[in-house]
């Protein structure tokens, strides 16, 4: 025992990594680095149906691409996030329709998301579409309002919380 501590002691980088000390690590993270999966996420179109109840059934269409060297695959349900326009906050679910959920690398694929919120998401505001893959982690897709418009995190942030303050819309044109 005291000559593993001694050798701890002595070079714990090559004892912690085994022979190929700090450059094997740093080999081991830049290949986990690179193979990671990277999905991203479009917004093609949405389609509403109200029938005069208090639900909407909507169809929301995306594109979805894996950009990383790793197949993955989403998610079945998709968590959505909105504000109605009295500030509220408002949450919903929507299914993937079909079974081959698979991403490949560097091929987009177009998946029909299918869901039944409130009929005030027809008029809602700063939509956040939530999918999880199996690696990868999480991506958030972010609609500014029913126009379809998406934004980077930076901004839609900054409209959102003017919207909570204060009330603005200053994104919503005409």
């Amino acid at each position: 025992m005291d000559v593993v501590s001694a050798a701890f002691l002595a070079e714990p980088f090559k004892v912690l990594l085994g022979s190929g000390g700090v450059v094997g690590f740093i080999v081991l993270l830049v290949r986990a680095w690179r193979s990671r999966a990277l999905p991203r996420v479009r917004l093609l179109g949405q389609t509403y149906e109200p029938k005069g109840g208090h639900e909407c059934p909507t169809e929301v269409r995306v594109e979805i691409e894996n950009v990383g060297r790793e197949p993955t695959s989403v998610r079945p349900t998709v968590s959505m996030t909105c504000r109605y326009p009295r500030r509220e906050a408002m949450r919903a679910t929507f299914d993937i329709s079909g079974g081959d959920r698979l991403l490949p690398p560097v091929t987009p694929r177009i998946f029909v998301l299918h869901g039944t919120p409130p009929v005030g998401y027809l008029f809602s505001h700063f939509r956040v579409y939530r999918f999880q893959f199996s690696r990868g982690g999480s991506v958030n897709l972010r609609v500014l309002n029913a126009s379809g418009k998406t934004t980077g995190p930076l901004k839609f942030w900054f409209l959102k919380w003017l919207f909570i303050l204060t009330g603005a819309l200053p994104h919503v044109e005409g």
